[in-house]
């Protein structure tokens, strides 16, 4: 078995920065509880690295209408992993990934 260590935002930050500038778009996922901090650790990767190196996309804006939580009887757990629009948030990550010489709009 392999020692375990704990992973602090100073060596994440290192690790997303060899990462980087291997100059391959590579793109790193931060998942988690609400108020687990992914928004503190994504803002401190992305301020040590800067925007030309690292940018946050988050699922906020990919959250399924309220309309259709209700229809679906989910409304009282918005932010549950099944209240996205999984299939939406993965075109994303997708043109992120692929689409390098054109500007990518997202929620």
């Amino acid at each position: 078995m392999s020692p375990t260590r704990s992973l602090t935002i100073p060596l994440l930050i290192e690790l997303a920065r060899e990462i980087a500038l291997k100059g391959e778009r590579t793109l790193l996922g931060v998942t988690g509880a609400p108020g687990a901090g992914k928004s503190t650790v994504t803002t401190a990767i992305v301020s040590a690295l800067g925007p030309e190196l690292a940018v946050i996309a988050p699922m906020d804006g990919f959250h399924m209408q309220n309309s259709k939580l209700h229809d679906l009887n989910r409304r009282d757990r918005k932010g549950a992993p099944d209240t996205f629009e999984v299939d939406a948030f993965v075109g994303l990550l997708e043109q992120l990934k692929f689409q390098r010489d054109e500007i990518i709009y997202a929620p």
